[in-house]
């Protein structure tokens, strides 16, 4: 008994759920075990979910001091899929969208990519545009 870890479930498959899933479902028999259970009370719980569509500024990361870079634009459209019950708490403070001054190549770069680096673990399917910035940098 010490080295019993867990006790398996009988598998189920579901497709197109809409609502919250209440179940019994058996227990997987162990032959040198006997339980006082032989199903259990499960609790799926489902969420409905819309996309939100945010503005969120460019930061431009590793940039000397004496320069200014812009971009153009200077901010990326970010849409995901987000619960409904979460719809108010998604907002452009929690996104973190980035270039970074390293990346130019004075010969080659025509434009700069942009990184999204930092957003909330409640969405889902995130997109964002544009993926790449026009820039000029000032002295």
């Amino acid at each position: 008994m010490d080295t019993l870890k867990f006790v398996s479930t009988e598998t189920i498959r579901k497709s197109r759920v809409n609502d919250t899933i209440r179940k019994q479902i058996d227990l997987v028999p162990i032959r040198t075990l006997q339980y006082n259970l032989e199903e259990v009370d499960i609790l799926i719980p489902v969420e409905k979910y819309t996309e939100k569509t945010l503005s969120v500024p460019i930061e431009v990361v590793n940039l000397p001091s004496d320069l200014i870079l812009k971009t153009f634009p200077g901010y990326v459209s970010i849409s995901a899929m987000v619960a409904v019950t979460d719809y108010s708490k998604l907002n452009s403070d929690l996104f973190r969208v980035i270039v970074d001054y390293n990346d130019i190549d004075p010969q080659r770069t025509r434009k700069l990519k942009v990184n999204l680096v930092k957003s909330p673990g409640f969405i889902v399917n995130t997109k964002f545009t544009p993926k790449n910035v026009d820039f000029i940098i000032e002295r």
